[in-house]
């Protein structure tokens, strides 16, 4: 019979081998944290890159792009006017018969221009187009449809932008008591007189009101560059008598009076956002499959582009005095 001798473990080796085994363990485990952290701070940074590009982006389109544009639109409206002008069709709100009777009462389009604005002393120039909404503030001043057009009996009101599109009305806090506004329009060209300036809160409806035996011309704009809680009202009286009484009776809705941005643009601003996005997820696909360089020369336009949609449609969200 043969014994078989089993020996005990020694307790020291077995310590050693279960150090060494926890210290393995441990060292797995530091390196794969080692590589995830750097992962997730990566795709941190990235994002807040991309969000300060996009704000960044967003300020240079508000404030040079969107003058760009404004300085394209009014050369457009200006050749506008002066072939209605030519054509005497300056004063679209009658409709007239062969003999220039009036016979009825047609709405003025949307952005079309009708009347010329002059501010000689700080200098403005401008095409007014009818409307007040962003979009046709975007191009330039907007006269107010529920309101008279110039030269008209009552309040004629013209809405215009301070920081953006041009930012025609930026210095109207300069204008002084006595100061005049010229204003050409269908009915002729009108001198008014500047009788007051203030700075409204955005609830004061009086500034749309007709003032008692007084023709007015009111300029508005937003009470500082970057927000339009206020409102930055001029009011000027008309000199000499005004020429006929305005056919309108609609009430200025809310979206008209330069307090609020679109809400109609919330559904193309997030397209636009889904298109910037597939483009950008299209764009790191072919970087990693195709060519480093092709991609770069394909990518940065349609991105452009795309940012460009964005940030239009992001500024017909804001209000239209600003």
């Amino acid at each position: 019979m043969t014994l078989v001798h089993f020996e005990r473990p020694d307790s020291d080796a077995v310590e050693v081998l279960y150090d060494e085994s926890a210290r393995r363990v441990d060292s797995e485990q530091a390196t794969d944290m080692r590589t995830s952290e750097p992962g997730i701070a990566r795709v941190i940074n990235e994002a807040l890159l991309l969000v300060i590009v996009g704000i960044v982006g967003f300020a240079g389109y508000f404030t040079i792009g969107s003058d760009r544009i404004h300085e394209r639109e009014q050369r457009t409206l200006r050749r506008e006017f002066r072939a209605a002008a030519a054509a005497v069709a300056l004063d679209p709100q009658f409709a007239l018969d062969g003999s220039g009777n009036i016979v009825g009462v047609r709405e003025v389009a949307p952005g079309a221009p009708v009347a010329e604005l002059e501010i000689p002393s700080i200098g403005v120039d401008q095409i007014v187009v009818e409307g007040t909404r962003p979009d046709d503030t975007m191009r330039g001043p907007g006269h107010l449809p529920a309101s008279p057009l110039p030269g008209q009996y009552g309040n004629v009101v013209i809405i215009g932008r301070r920081s953006s599109f041009g930012a025609p009305l930026r210095d109207l806090d300069r204008l002084a008591v006595g100061e005049v506004i010229r204003v050409r329009g269908g009915l002729g060209t009108f001198t008014y007189v500047v009788r007051d300036a203030v700075l409204a809160a955005a609830n004061d409806a009086t500034v749309f009101a007709t003032r008692a035996r007084r023709n007015t011309l009111t300029l508005m704009t937003a009470g500082s560059d970057w927000s339009a809680q206020q409102r930055f009202v001029v009011i000027a009286e008309l000199r000499g008598r005004p020429q006929g009484f305005s056919p309108s009776t609609i009430a200025p809705r809310p979206a008209e009076l330069g307090l609020v941005g679109d809400r109609r643009g919330w559904v193309p601003f997030v397209f636009a956002l889904q298109l910037l996005l597939t483009v950008s997820v299209a764009l790191v696909w072919l970087r990693r499959h195709w060519l480093a360089g092709c991609t770069w020369v394909v990518g940065v336009p349609t991105i452009g582009a795309a940012c460009w949609m964005v940030f239009d449609q992001a500024a017909r969200l804001l209000p239209s005095s600003l």
